[in-house]
């Protein structure tokens, strides 16, 4: 969800993989958030776990980032941000984080 006007290059990325995509006001955004948001909001499915021997079979010569107690969304979201620019094949959140 996007406050109307930001970020066109995300509306037309997602526009052009088929995402649903809706214009909110910022209040709405500020209620879904209740934090800072710049903007965008993205709702998403339940995470889909994996056994680790599984990713290690399928992740040769690939790169994987590893979170270990994350505790700020914040954060989460730099790095998923930061490893979509570098190409990252998978993120990896350890179970007991609280994010």
């Amino acid at each position: 969800m996007f406050n109307k006007g930001s970020y066109p290059e995300i509306v037309a990325i997602a526009k052009e993989k088929n995402i649903n995509v809706q214009f909110v006001d910022k209040f709405r955004l500020d209620k879904m958030v209740k934090g800072v948001h710049q903007g965008v909001v993205i709702e998403i499915q339940d995470y889909r776990y994996a056994d680790i021997e599984t990713i290690v079979e399928n992740a040769k010569h690939k790169l994987i980032v590893v979170c270990d107690q994350l505790e700020d969304p914040h954060n989460l979201g730099a790095i998923l941000r930061s490893s979509r620019s570098l190409q990252v094949w998978m993120v990896l959140l350890l179970v007991n984080i609280e994010v």
